[in-house]
């Protein structure tokens, strides 16, 4: 299924869901996990927001597809 990125909203693909996680393949970020609860929020994070939680749940992946969690976004 095609769907847009979280991040940056370009065109990305749907991987499978891993527990309750929605998962994504976008050209610029790669595969990465997004947590149901940050997308039911909807929130409207900036990118630069997301950005930086992207880059803390890679930190924490430590070989894995990097997992999105709500901790992730400072506020």
């Amino acid at each position: 299924m095609v769907l847009h990125c979280p991040i940056c909203k370009s065109t990305a693909h749907e991987l499978p869901r891993t527990g309750d996680a929605a998962g994504f393949l976008c050209a610029a970020h790669g595969h990465f996990k997004v947590a149901d609860t940050i997308l039911a929020l909807d929130e409207n994070y900036s990118r630069q927001e997301w950005e930086v939680a992207l880059r803390r749940a890679k930190q924490r992946a430590r070989g894995n597809w990097p997992l999105i969690r709500r901790g992730d976004f400072l506020r």
